[in-house]
């Protein structure tokens, strides 16, 4: 065997040992989610429209990590500012970090939870109604300097 050969034959086999590797590294990153997921603090904000009318939101939700939240929120509905509003809900998040929510008036929306779990990307899942909300979580760190 010359040393070309021999060099290409131990090149190939290095070569699928840190494919295998790769692929075996990239099987323990996978995540899989839960309500556990969903735990602290999240501000959000809420745009877009329902019945054909501008709505947008402010506010923070607590989730519990077991599958209930609490919101409080300010509300411009066609305008019209509503603030302190409070409200329940209910959530479920499946393996692959997709889930439901499912207010307490009714409205239900799919979602995504990325970034470690820092952020939550929304859409309300009623027809005709365009709601995308965003929540973040608050302080992953710790708590601010500012609020001491």
């Amino acid at each position: 065997m010359t040393f070309r050969q021999t060099f290409g034959i131990l090149f190939a086999g290095m070569l699928m040992l840190g494919i295998a590797k790769q692929m075996h590294a990239g099987e323990a990153e996978q995540r899989h989610c839960s309500n556990a997921a969903l735990q602290g603090d999240y501000s959000f904000t809420t745009t877009g429209t329902l019945n054909g009318v501008p709505l947008a939101t402010v506010g923070k939700s607590t989730f519990d990590g077991k599958g209930s939240f609490q919101s409080t929120e300010t509300l411009s509905d066609n305008g019209v500012i509503s603030e302190n509003l409070p409200g329940t809900g209910t959530y479920t998040v499946n393996a692959d970090c997709t889930g439901t929510s499912m207010i307490s008036t009714g409205r239900a929306s799919n979602f995504v939870i990325v970034d470690n779990g820092n952020e939550i990307q929304a859409i309300n899942a009623a027809p005709g109604t365009v709601l995308i909300t965003v929540l973040k979580r608050l302080f992953t760190n710790r708590w601010p300097d500012f609020a001491r």
